[in-house]
Order: C-alpha cells, then structure tokens, then sequence
C-alpha cells in the first residue's frame, strides 16, 4: 500500500471511473467528506482525551488572582485544597478514592514511620499504590487516563514530602553532630565552619518537620499541577501559601505572554503534522526508508504536544506565583532556590525583597530551544520535564549505589514504570542508558581531542545522531505494547540499536584510548 499523505487508500475498481456519472458524485462526496474529517482528525481526536488538561489549565491560570487576592495563608490553603478536591471530582468521579486512599496512607506512613526511615517506606507504598491502580486497569475494570495521571503527580508529591523530612532530619542530626577533633581528617577549620553555615542556611530555608494531616492534604491537592504538572516541593508550596515571594513580583500578562510567546507555533505544527502523519500510518508503511523517515514527524508531532501543555502549566504556575524566587538565590527547576545563604539574606530584609529580580526557574519544565538543539542525549534528558528529572535524581539516582550506568539504568526503570506499565515505556527508556554509553565513549576518545575549529563539525553529526535515536526510541511511548514496537522497529530493521551497536564496536576498535591521568605522588 502506498501512502497518500493522510493514510487513505487510492480508490479501486469502478470508482476510479467516476467522471460524470452519479455513482461519481457521491464518491466525490465521500472524499472531500473523508478529506475534511482527516484535516479535523488531530483536533477531534486531541479533543476527547486532553480537552480535561487544557480545560484545567486554562481555568487554573485563571484563577490565579483570586487565589492571590486571598487575604491569608489559611484561606489560600483550604481554597487551594477545595478547589483540588472539586478538580478531583469533576475529572475522576467515583475513581478519586484511589488518590484519596494514596494521600490518606502517606499521612500514616509520615505519623508512624521515623524520619530515618520514612523516605524509603513512603516510596515503596506509593510506588505499590501506583501499581495497583494501573493492574486494576489491566485486568479488573477500566481506569480513566485522568485518574492514573492524577495519581502519578500525586506519588511525586507524596513521596517527595517523605524525602524532604528525611533530609531535614539529617541536617538537624549534622548539625548537631560534634566538631571533628584535631586529629580528625578533615578539610581545615575554615571549611568546617563553611558548611556549617552552609547546613544552617539550607536548614532555615527547607526545614519540614512532619506537618498535620490538613497540611500535607493540602499540599497533595492543590489544584494547581494536579493534572499536569510540574512538581514542586512542599517548601515551594509554603512559600506560595505564605506569600513570602509572589507580592514583590510581577505574576501578570508580560511573564505570562513572555512564556507563552511560541505556543502559536507549536499549535500550529501539531496539527499540521497531526495531519500529515498520524501515528495510525505506523503499520503502513510502504518502504524501509519511509518507515525510517516517519519516525521524524512522529516525534515532532509529539514534542509539540508535550511543549504544549508544559507551557501551559507553567503559566498556571505563574498566575499564582507558584515558585518564584529571587533569582540571585539561583532557583533550579523542581529544587528551588541552591545559595541558601543569599535567599536567607533577601528574605531578612525587606527593602531587598522589594528590590530583588525574580523568576519562575523552580517551575520551568521544559527548555524547547536545549531540547531542540543540544547535541548529547544526556544534556536533553536533563532539560526535559526537569522538574520531574529533579524528583528522579533526588529520589532515586542519588540513592542508588554503584556504577554511573547502573544508577542510570536503575533510574530510567524507576521511570519506565512511573510512566506507565506499558511495555513499550521499558523498551525505549532501559535503551537510552546504553546509547549513552556510546556518546561517552565518542566524546573521551574523540571529540576531547579535537580542535576547537573541528568541533562544530563533531556537534552536527552527534546531533543528528541524537535526534534520530530519540525519534527512534520514541515509537515505544506512541505505540505503547512491545509486540507493535518491536514489530516496526523490525519493519525498519532495528536500525537504531543496530546503529548505536556498530558505533560502539567501531569506537572500541578505532579510537585510542584516552591517556590515564597521572597518580598522585
């Protein structure tokens, strides 16, 4: 079969015989009927599911005033949280007892379990939580998409509560931990003071003692991120139930539209592509190298999607003056502020709270520019969704043991199955941490070594490269089963995995090995 650019067939027969007769017309109707149907097609189709997320955020961006024309902190908190509870029953139905249940069992965990322990029970009750909603979907009853996005954001937040407490545990236990003694290794008295300070900085800012149940509540179900993201720590949120930061900054139509500026041209390429080459033209393709070519719309198609809404979650974000910092704090996206120190100094005066530039770097989840132009899958990964790359490598790359690949690995299967039991998800996550191996093999033994003047040269290729693994692997989240995935990553002859393979064969076999650093004497 051949494609006709919408993924409808040539007619056959007598139809192609069509001029002048009456059998003609209403072929001639069908078609332009079908015709406008596949031009409406992306929109109809997005309609039905995402309609509720783009309902959400827009309804959420706007009622970011009112939230902050609120005169307190606890009116902010149970407006917040009633307007979650109302989000959780508009879009789940009978269906919000399982995030209900979820956040009511965290609470437990956080009363029951000690602050040494509490991270690691809240994640294995939450991540079991998180399963059992996805095989009820499996091989019970139907799940709606709503409730297991909502509990998925809901597991970030509740198990990021846990690791919160822990650490402020841990501080508080290194703080008071006695000074090393003179004959004790350490890095000189000056240092030892240094992070003293530094620990006493983060302590003041991030403390979270166990909050009572209407808090944490409130934190699980605050209507903002609730359907889409991003993920934002329980601090952040204090800061916003506080008012802390968002009166001395502008939370109005310029960052909005400044944040907004390029979701015309995002819009207008989803439906184009949409259009063009919808992901059901997957199982029709007619030639190896169209198949090798249609994963490259594919995947710009859904970028565009996901930049959509991101953007979209950010302006919520926004209106709210959900995570805006000082920027001189140095906010990172999901974190917040990192110079302790110098948000402890704003936040005690307040001639520089009044001055002090601000910005919403804690809530940015997506850099589309990083994400469209770096060269290394790596860097990409790092500016994608970074809120929830942050919750990944705070709760779990930082507490896996072992080798760089294999706390990667561990990570990215950590994420497979946040996503989703799709067994598409784990052929194309588990299979990024091995072309990683392969760029950081190319990138010691080659590029290290070459001239500044070669390296654009270098870039463009690993670039490329790069892309074309991405929109390769990317087919797994489209198709979702491992028997379609791996069917058309057959059709095209698995050329990404074979590809990434003779790269680090001929990396291996080529390409010195980089000199070994000399010992230290």
């Amino acid at each position: 079969m051949h494609y006709l650019g919408r993924g409808q067939e040539a007619p056959s027969g007598e139809d192609r015989d069509w001029e002048g007769t009456p059998a003609a017309d209403r072929t001639v109707s069908k078609t332009l009927s079908a015709a406008k149907m596949s031009v409406l097609s992306p929109v109809i189709d997005w309609w039905t599911p995402d309609a509720s997320y783009v309902t959400a955020l827009l309804v959420t961006a706007g009622a970011g005033p009112v939230f902050r024309g609120l005169a307190s902190e606890t009116a902010r908190r149970w407006f917040g949280l009633s307007m979650g509870i109302l989000l959780l029953a508009c879009t789940c139905g009978r269906g919000a007892v399982h995030p209900l249940a979820a956040a009511v069992g965290n609470v437990a965990i956080l009363k029951l379990v000690s602050a040494r322990h509490v991270h690691a029970v809240s994640f294995a009750f939450c991540f079991a939580y998180l399963a059992l909603v996805r095989l009820l979907d499996a091989f019970v009853h139907d799940v709606s998409p709503l409730i297991n996005v909502i509990q998925m954001l809901l597991s970030l937040k509740l198990v990021g509560l846990a690791f919160e407490v822990h650490n402020s545990w841990r501080l508080c236990q290194k703080s008071t931990a006695p000074s090393p003694t003179p004959t004790e290794p350490s890095g000189g008295e000056g240092d030892a003071r240094d992070t003293s300070a530094r620990d006493r900085a983060e302590l003041a800012v991030t403390e979270v003692t166990v909050p009572t149940a209407a808090e944490q509540l409130q934190y699980a179900f605050f209507y903002v991120g609730m359907l889409t993201g991003p993920y934002y720590t329980y601090v952040t949120f204090r800061h916003c139930m506080e008012g802390t930061f968002w009166p001395w900054t502008d939370c109005g139509w310029a960052p909005v539209l400044r944040r907004a500026r390029f979701l015309p041209l995002y819009i207008v390429l989803f439906l184009f592509l949409g259009w063009m080459w919808p992901i059901a033209d997957a199982s029709r393709a007619s030639s190896w190298l169209y198949g090798v070519w249609f994963i490259y719309p594919v995947f710009t198609h859904f970028r565009m999607r996901m930049y959509f809404g991101f953007i979209l979650s950010e302006v919520a974000c926004i209106t709210h003056g959900l995570g805006a910092y000082p920027a001189g704090s140095l906010p990172r996206p999901g974190k917040g502020p990192t110079d302790y120190g110098r948000l402890v100094q704003i936040m005690e005066d307040k001639k520089e709270l009044a001055t002090a530039e601000y910005d919403f770097e804690t809530v940015h989840n997506i850099r589309e520019g990083r994400v469209e132009l770096d060269v290394t899958m790596t860097s990409v990964l790092k500016q994608w969704n970074t809120t929830v790359q942050y919750w990944l490598y705070y709760t779990v790359y930082r507490s896996t043991p072992g080798t760089k690949v294999f706390r990667a690995s561990v990570t990215m299967l950590v994420s497979a199955f946040w996503h989703g039991i799709h067994s598409g998800y784990y052929l194309s996550l588990l299979t990024c941490p091995l072309y990683m191996v392969v760029e950081d093999l190319w990138e010691r033994r080659l590029r290290r070594r070459l001239p500044e003047s070669r390296l654009w040269l270098y870039d463009c290729v690993t670039w490329f490269l790069r892309v074309s693994m991405f929109s390769y692997l990317c087919m797994g989240f489209l198709l979702l089963r491992a028997d379609t995935t791996l069917a058309y990553w057959r059709s095209v002859y698995f050329v990404g995995h074979t590809a990434a393979a003779a790269l680090y064969a001929l990396g291996l076999m080529v390409l010195p090995r980089p000199p070994r650093p000399p010992k230290p004497e």
